[in-house]
């Protein structure tokens, strides 16, 4: 019976010791996460650009846009592996093309001779 003692008061410690610092651990990762969530939710808004949007970040017209995407196509059915930023990144939601801010500077950059 003294030996049973002997491990559950140290069972006990760590139990409670794993769980306080989960708690502190969770308490203090949110609080980084949503200390101003207004400066998170504008960054994030601010990167994300229409078709539109992105014709006039490149101070383009939208069929130069689209004239540039439809090369971009038309090359990839041709090949199996490319780099990342070779053609401009945007994804399709439902047939609306959105880009970011974040990748087009990448696709710049990558086309103008400042490869990562």
């Amino acid at each position: 019976m003294f030996k049973d003692t002997k491990l559950i008061i140290p069972s006990i410690i760590i139990g409670v010791s794993l769980i306080l610092s989960s708690l502190i651990n969770g308490y203090f990762e949110s609080k980084q996460k949503f200390d101003n969530p207004q400066t998170l939710q504008t960054q994030e808004n601010s990167t994300l650009l229409t078709k539109e949007e992105a014709a006039k970040y490149f101070q383009i017209s939208i069929s130069e846009l689209d004239d540039i995407i439809n090369k971009d196509i038309d090359r990839k059915q041709n090949m199996a592996i490319f780099d990342t930023y070779q053609f401009i990144p945007y994804a399709n939601l439902n047939g609306k093309l959105i880009f970011t801010k974040t990748n087009l500077d990448k696709w710049i950059d990558y086309n103008t001779g400042k490869k990562e």
